[in-house]
């Protein structure tokens, strides 16, 4: 149940993410096909992924 809106929510935050941030652009596009791989495979840990991505986030962007 949660796992298409968790994907179509991601994939919302990345466009809107794409639209200020035309230089990122390519190398977040890749990201997220990785990440939806990492997702798929490791979908029993939901909570420790979201963690791991939000850390990945606050890494490349401040």
């Amino acid at each position: 149940m949660e796992v298409p809106i968790l994907i179509k929510y991601m994939y919302r935050r990345n466009v809107i993410g794409n639209r200020k941030r035309i230089k990122m652009n390519i190398s977040r596009k890749i990201f997220t096909l990785y990440e939806i791989i990492i997702f798929t495979i490791f979908s029993p840990h939901t909570k420790l992924y979201l963690y791991l991505k939000y850390y990945y986030f606050v890494f490349m962007y401040t």
